[in-house]
């Protein structure tokens, strides 16, 4: 294709080898700021947190599930706890919330799966 650079032509690769050059290097700074960067939020500064679960459906039989969640977890910064604490502290909760909602839920739902297996049981000795 005229006046774009190929393999035959002289600089070929080049805008390629640059293209990807900047990419590494801006992938290697949003994993440096990722693993490095603290929030500007203390406890000073009245710094809250806040930590969300999604909505999950759960199939344990084909086309008859339940959900659990959202579940959400707002906390502020305590004094002396940098964000990325408080964060895992509200995460940490929030895991917690989910797993309880689950078992409760999954319960419920079992609780009803028996209801109507003995109902189907019960229409069937009665036609039978």
């Amino acid at each position: 294709m005229p006046g774009r650079p190929g393999k035959t032509e002289p600089g070929a690769g080049q805008a390629e080898a640059r293209l990807s050059e900047g990419l590494v290097d801006a992938m290697a700074v949003m994993e440096q700021t990722r693993t490095t960067a603290e929030p500007d939020v203390t406890a000073d500064d009245g710094g809250a947190i806040e930590v969300a679960c999604g909505k999950e459906t759960f199939f344990p039989i084909k086309y008859n599930g339940f959900d659990v969640g959202p579940v959400t977890v707002r906390t502020q910064i305590r004094a002396g706890e940098t964000a990325r604490q408080a964060c895992a502290r509200a995460a940490a909760a929030a895991r917690v919330m989910f797993a309880s909602e689950f078992d409760l839920k999954l319960g419920d739902y079992l609780d009803r799966l028996g209801e109507v297996v003995e109902e189907c049981d019960r229409r069937r000795l009665k036609r039978g």
